[in-house]
């Protein structure tokens, strides 16, 4: 699970993928399913459910700098209610729009660039570009339905971190990460449209934290040679990304 403070927003997945070794270089795919659940004013909430697919390229050179390419697209199906004041009283108005995003991002480790005690310290820089495009809709229900006109939303985020990686147990690893995070644009996008026979409306985007930090722990196991699990955490004290987050996953070799 994943939590977004500024937004409201707390969202899911559950992904599964394989990949091949090709001497140096490793390619993967993966498919996952997502759902995301945002609250808004007076008790409104927006409601995501879809699909994606992602694809990844990395290769392993012999002084351990291990540059990777991903790639990412989805669908989610939307369910809207804005709930607002109408007299004394609470209405509701809701839609159900398509949303589509892509994204893309370049990374280079530095696998065990240097040592510190009984860690092997890892430093990486990642690049990341996405965006996510809303259908038009027309709400129905309720007093005042409105019409939004189609938008889109892009980010580009800069990290820089490092890893710490150790072994205890013998099949046990730990590895211990921070990084910090520059998000280039300073506000979300804006909402156009009309409330149905009255009146147009455009709303500007909102201001969003553009620097901040995150910290994350995840601990393998090995059960056999070639299967491991994994357990993990991470949280952020602020920022425009997830406050805290919570994984799992099960990796074989065939």
């Amino acid at each position: 699970m994943i939590t977004y403070n500024q937004t409201g927003t707390r969202s899911q997945l559950a992904e599964a993928g394989i990949c091949k070794d090709i001497s140096t270089a490793r390619i993967g795919f993966g498919v996952g399913q997502a759902w995301s659940q945002q609250g808004l004013s007076l008790n409104g909430n927006v409601n995501y459910n879809g699909q994606y697919f992602l694809m990844e390229a990395a290769n392993a050179f012999a002084n351990g700098l291990q540059p990777s390419v991903t790639g990412y697209y989805g669908i989610f199906d939307s369910t809207m209610r804005r709930s607002y004041m109408n007299g004394a009283n609470i209405d509701n108005s809701s839609a159900n729009p398509n949303a589509y995003s892509y994204a893309v991002r370049a990374r280079l480790d530095w696998k065990n660039a240097a040592k510190l005690f009984d860690f092997g310290l890892s430093p990486y820089t990642t690049y990341t570009w996405s965006k996510t495009n809303l259908d038009a809709y027309t709400e129905t229900g309720g007093g005042f339905p409105a019409q939004f006109a189609a938008s889109s939303y892009s980010t580009h985020d800069f990290r820089i971190g490092a890893a710490a990686k150790t072994t205890f147990f013998n099949s046990t690893d730990l590895r211990l990460a921070v990084e910090g995070i520059h998000r280039f644009n300073d506000n979300t996008s804006g909402t156009t449209g009309q409330v149905i026979g009255l009146w147009n409306f455009s709303q500007s985007g909102q201001q969003v934290t553009q620097t901040w930090a995150r910290a994350m722990v995840d601990v393998d196991h090995r059960i056999t040679d070639g299967i491991a699990v994994t357990v993990g955490a991470n949280a952020a004290p602020s920022g425009a990304g997830p406050t805290w987050g919570v994984t799992a996953g099960l990796r074989a070799n065939f």
